[in-house]
This record gives structure tokens, C-alpha cells and sequence, in this order.
């Protein structure tokens, strides 16, 4: 019988959830604590800018601080959380 290890192990991405985060953006908060997917879900959206010609939301996610905000494109967020951005605009 093998021992179980309790020590925290970070999570191998799929190809579609890696992203590039420029130099000057803070990347986002670890996805996975003790090998169990952690769920970002998005609680307000802060700002918006266009950046290369996309639109992108600043979002700030539940359970964490302002600063752990990161922008996001437009399109994801108008097809996962039409509320936060009607909300935003209001």
C-alpha cells in the first residue's frame, strides 16, 4: 500500500485555457488547490477598455482582492455573465 501525500500540486492546463499574459498584467490566481479544479467566478466587472481593437473587461472574481483583477475579452463574458456587463454599463 502506497502513502498518501498531503502536499499541494499545481494543475496542468489544456491548451485551450493557456494564455499569454503580457509583462505588465498581473496572470491570474492558481486554478487549483490540492488537485481539485477552484471555480473563478466573476463578481463585478471594474472597468472596460478596447485594446487592439478588442473589447476587454477588467473582472474581479469572488473570494478575491481587486488587484487579483485581470482583464478578459468581451465576447467570453457577454456569452458567460450578461448581467455583470448590463450592470456595468447601467
Amino acid at each position: 500500500m502506497e502513502p498518501k501525500h498531503s502536499y499541494v500540486t499545481r494543475c496542468a492546463y489544456t491548451r485551450k485555457e493557456l494564455q499569454i499574459v503580457p509583462e505588465n498584467e498581473r496572470p491570474p490566481p492558481d486554478s487549483v488547490i490540492r488537485e481539485q479544479p477552484e471555480r473563478f467566478v466573476p463578481e463585478q466587472i471594474l472597468w472596460h477598455h478596447i485594446k487592439k481593437g478588442q473589447d476587454q473587461y477588467l473582472v474581479k472574481w469572488e473570494r478575491y482582492p481587486d488587484t487579483e483583477a485581470i482583464w478578459e475579452p468581451a465576447d467570453r463574458l457577454e456569452k458567460d455573465v450578461p448581467d455583470l456587463i448590463r450592470k456595468f454599463w447601467k
